[in-house]
């Protein structure tokens, strides 16, 4: 059998799949075009351009009205991510900040401590191991306020970012109505795109559908690819996107059925 290249969308849609080369031989009318297009159209597939597809101009016409607002919500959805992320950012570097304090409260106690042991006695004089202590108390305070003050220009440039009070209630107000709006949108898309993406996932499955392309392209008809068609592929790529925002489950895959219209060998098809 000759060589399958497959393109796979990073949804898990395949998002093409050429077929080239030659399948096993097989007997009688099945080589034929016409026998080999007659088992592609029992799965449901139409030859359009040098595709073979399932019907799918309801779902993508429905995604092309709807482009506009998922599109919107996606922007919008996008710079209230980017607030919540640099409040969420301030919040551990406070937290953090916090800590080290702590930590530099409890090390200079620690190097005072010493520093009372030994009075006025010049540090070089001290017990060795003290002089070794102290040092490592003062290097860990030093590191400690270095990374404060990392943290404090991290939070400086966060609150940069971070809109007015006024703008990030209206902000707010206008994400959650997108989202509210965009959900029913989606919901619809879905019911119309999910079904077609697993047809399509089940028929990159199919054997039968696969051997049939390679024959015709064996045949010098093509060639020719198992959809679904980029336009389909980059919608619901995009309606993928969209349920992720709102935090829509995956939608549970259906039982596979038999495929309808086995192609039998040795029986020819007309």
């Amino acid at each position: 059998m000759g060589a399958i290249r497959m393109t796979l969308a990073p949804i898990g849609l395949a998002m093409t799949v050429q077929l080239v080369g030659a399948a096993a031989p097989v007997s009688g009318d099945e080589e034929t075009p016409e026998a080999l297009r007659a088992l592609l159209s029992e799965r449901g597939l139409t030859f359009v351009g040098r595709e073979f597809l399932l019907d799918e101009g309801d779902a993508v016409r429905a995604y092309r009205e709807a482009e506009e607002e998922v599109a919107s919500f996606l922007g919008a959805h996008a710079e209230h991510a980017a607030i919540l992320g640099d409040e969420a950012a301030i919040d551990q570097a406070n937290s953090r900040i916090g800590e080290l304090q702590r930590a530099n409260a409890d090390l200079k106690a620690n190097a005072q401590s010493l520093e009372r042991k030994y009075g006025t006695t010049p540090i070089r004089r001290w017990n060795a191991a003290d002089r070794n202590a102290y040092k490592t108390l003062q290097n860990q305070f030093k590191a400690n306020r270095t990374t404060i003050d990392r943290l404090v220009g991290e939070i400086k440039q966060a609150r940069s970012r971070l809109p007015k009070p006024q703008d990030r209630k209206r902000i707010e107000e206008e994400f959650t109505r997108q989202r509210s709006s965009c959900r029913m949108s989606v919901e619809r898309l879905s019911g119309l795109m999910e079904p077609l993406a697993l047809r399509y996932r089940d028929l990159e499955a199919d054997r039968e559908v696969k051997d049939a392309v390679i024959r015709l392209n064996a045949l010098g008809e093509g060639p020719y690819r198992l959809g679904p068609s980029k336009g389909f592929t980059v919608a619901f790529s995009r309606l993928q996107e969209a349920r992720q925002a709102l935090g829509l489950s995956e939608p549970e895959p259906e039982p596979e059925a038999e495929p309808p219209g086995r192609l039998r060998r040795g029986r020819g098809r007309g």
